[in-house]
């Protein structure tokens, strides 16, 4: 009882953090701890969260003893979505997520298209293998995957820097990733055959916490990603 006194203590803003979803912290199961944290939890592999506790057995960093590391996949995204009460729910995800978090590290906007025409994969990785593009970030990379066999499963696009302060596009051929881990299709991609994403990847807290406000605080773009994808896809 002392120790989950103590637990309950020193994680007082993610019990709230998940409080404010409806969801409590305690039902989450334990996983082995990372990101120089010695303990884990969590939802369905999609909500993490790691934290340290003195323990014999595996040692605790000193300093994370007062922190906590919350990740949130793109799944975890939907089941927080699907857990919120609020009539505008992406407004009050992020709000949740500014007012409890000291440091957002990562944050990814994606763009999906169900049908061809509007950007092209191909015509990306043509215009970027021959420094045909303007652009501030000049690293880029292409990667092809196959199944061993010579069958190309999916390319994928980066362009821009994928440090730990960086931002980056990641573009994909959604459809192949998802045939290739054998995930079950949305209805429109059934009926198009068509998936792909363009995924702009922000990174460090100076940067993701730009976007968090500009979303939550900005008049020009209060309340609409939409323009803030633009906004961050045209520079």
């Amino acid at each position: 009882l002392e120790d989950n006194l103590t637990r309950f203590e020193r994680l007082k803003s993610v019990y709230k953090f998940f409080n404010s979803f409806n969801i409590d912290f305690d039902e989450f199961e334990n996983i082995t701890g990372q990101n120089f944290y010695n303990k884990g939890k969590t939802v369905g592999g999609f909500l993490k969260v790691f934290y340290s506790e003195n323990d014999e057995e595996v040692q605790a960093n000193v300093r994370n003893m007062t922190t906590a590391n919350i990740i949130i996949t793109g799944q975890g995204c939907s089941y927080l979505h699907e857990m919120t009460k609020a009539d505008n729910k992406e407004y009050y995800i992020l709000s949740k997520v500014d007012e409890y978090a000291k440091n957002i590290t990562r944050l990814d906007i994606a763009l999906d298209l169900f049908e061809p025409g509007v950007l092209s994969l191909d015509k990306i990785g043509e215009k970027l293998d021959n420094n045909e593009f303007v652009s501030p970030k000049r690293s880029k990379n292409v990667i092809k995957e196959d199944d061993g066999q010579g069958n190309i499963l999916g390319h994928s696009r980066y362009l821009g820097s994928r440090g730990s302060k960086g931002v980056y596009l990641r573009a994909y051929d959604k459809l192949a990733q998802a045939k290739s881990k054998g995930l079950q299709l949305i209805d429109i991609v059934k009926k198009t055959g068509f998936w792909e994403r363009y995924e702009i990847s922000i990174n460090g807290n100076e940067h993701c916490s730009q976007v968090v406000n500009s979303f939550l605080y900005e008049e020009d773009t209060h309340n609409n990603m939409d323009k803030i994808y633009k906004q961050l896809i045209s520079s």
